[in-house]
């Protein structure tokens, strides 16, 4: 093997993440204080209390480690029931996401995430499953274009009732009056977490990507971390190539 080429596949493989699903109540408590400072590398108005009792509302976390067990990335999980016009729905909600910037392209986050997501999937034939979000950036609002061929909001598309009705029963359930039902946004008013300055910035480059336009005028206080309810259909018809070939 040439030795330049070795020499980059030394380094990828010492860059490597590796995957886990984990129940919260098994963190330990080592984890959860390098879940915390990661967050803080990239959030403000962040306190250890208020990230443990998020923490503490998500029966699942999904964490990434390096070479060395320490935590490079994370998310937190949870799954709810709704019943929409008669029909049985289970939404898989994502919380505080993270990875650290020297690993933004690893690959190993979404596969854990798909993986995740289409146990649930199986287990529940009769139900109609989506993904439920809230975000306060850019960056994960555009996972939703990526992975799925209709989502909602959307800057082309009308949600439909049905999404509609769902997006307001999480968000209401879980932000309570800070959800406002007309714009779709869950406002902040200084009561959460928001990204530093420069975390997720959205240069007029970036806007001349529809998506990205969309979000920045849907939810202009995003970078005062008011966030954009969203929501996603599992339906296999409704998934890209690449959320298929990663769940194989």
């Amino acid at each position: 093997m040439d030795i330049l080429v070795q020499k980059q596949y030394n380094a990828y493989i010492e860059m490597k993440l590796s995957g886990t699903i984990l129940e919260t109540k098994l963190i330990s408590k080592l984890q959860k204080t390098q879940m915390y400072e990661l967050m803080c590398n990239y959030y403000e108005n962040l306190d250890q209390k208020t990230f443990q009792s998020d923490l503490d509302k998500k029966k699942w976390a999904l964490i990434l480690e390096d070479k060395s067990n320490k935590i490079r990335g994370f998310s937190t999980l949870t799954v709810f029931d709704f019943t929409i016009d008669n029909t049985p729905v289970k939404g898989v909600f994502s919380g505080d996401t993270i990875i650290h910037s020297d690993y933004v392209w690893e690959l190993e986050f979404q596969k854990k995430w798909i993986e995740f997501v289409f146990n649930i999937v199986k287990q529940y034939p009769k139900h109609k499953c989506y993904w439920l979000l809230i975000s306060k950036g850019y960056k994960t609002y555009r996972f939703l274009p990526l992975y799925f061929k209709e989502f909602h909001p959307c800057y082309d598309k009308k949600t439909p009732d049905f999404e509609k009705k769902i997006m307001d029963s999480y968000a209401k359930y879980l932000f309570s009056d800070d959800y406002d039902p007309k714009s779709g946004i869950v406002y902040n008013r200084g009561k959460r977490n928001q990204l530093r300055p420069g975390v997720a910035e959205i240069s007029p480059s970036r806007l001349k990507n529809p998506h990205i336009k969309f979000f920045a005028e849907k939810n202009p206080g995003h970078k005062q971390g008011d966030e954009l309810v969203c929501i996603a259909s599992f339906a296999k018809d409704n998934l890209k190539k690449i959320i298929k070939r990663m769940s194989k």
